[in-house]
């Protein structure tokens, strides 16, 4: 009896630390920029079309910071920079999405260019209007050069700068100025609480078993 109770229990702990950690996910995201990095400065173009809802982002690559303090120079040729599209409804939700950053890092990899990294989007959020907007997405890193490196999801928050942005997805919009930025996802501490309370749990049968 008191085995089952402590069952219970645990599992009961469990829904209530995902249900917290649900809350979080409310837009806007409120990402923060970690390492590594790869910032998007150069011919940054945000468009929306709410007829099709279909928002795309592209820019070139202009640096790439594996850490803090340190950034290598990060260049473009034909065919690279970022690309990214995704389905988003005129209420502002998420379907589906891509993401793909092809350029050269030449300290590292010499003047030849390379897929760097590619994700599929599964989250969306968003604030402000005009010159304040902020966008920002999270992804599942699926492949590219850098991929162990960014680990298994990323973030990318996107300053549209001057755009036609306003407030909403009810019309179309664009924008060509910003920046962007690609880093890497840090599990937050409700994600690992939730897989040490599921890794509590396992240890439990094993040991019954």
């Amino acid at each position: 009896m008191r085995i089952m109770n402590a069952q219970n229990a645990l599992k009961a702990l469990v829904v209530v630390v995902a249900v917290s950690c649900g809350t979080l996910s409310a837009a806007p995201l409120g990402l923060t920029t970690a390492f590594p990095d790869f910032a998007v400065t150069s011919t940054v173009n945000t468009a929306y079309a709410s007829s099709t809802q279909t928002f795309t982002l592209t820019g070139g690559l202009s640096q790439y910071s594996p850490s803090l303090g340190v950034s290598k120079v990060a260049g473009n040729g034909t065919g690279t920079g970022l690309t990214l599209t995704a389905n988003i409804t005129n209420a502002g939700g998420l379907v589906s999405g891509t993401l793909t950053l092809n350029g050269i890092v030449p300290q590292l990899t010499g003047a030849v260019a390379a897929n760097l990294l590619t994700a599929n989007l599964t989250a969306f959020g968003f604030s402000g209007s005009g010159a304040s907007t902020v966008f920002e997405f999270k992804g599942a890193v699926t492949g590219g050069t850098y991929a162990a490196s960014f680990g298994s999801q990323i973030g990318v928050i996107l300053n549209p700068g001057t755009t036609t942005y306003a407030g909403n997805f009810n019309g179309n919009f664009t924008g060509s100025t910003g920046t962007v930025d690609i880093f890497t996802i840090v599990p937050e501490p409700c994600t690992l609480a939730v897989a040490g309370l599921g890794g509590l749990a396992l240890l439990r049968r094993r040991r019954r078993a």
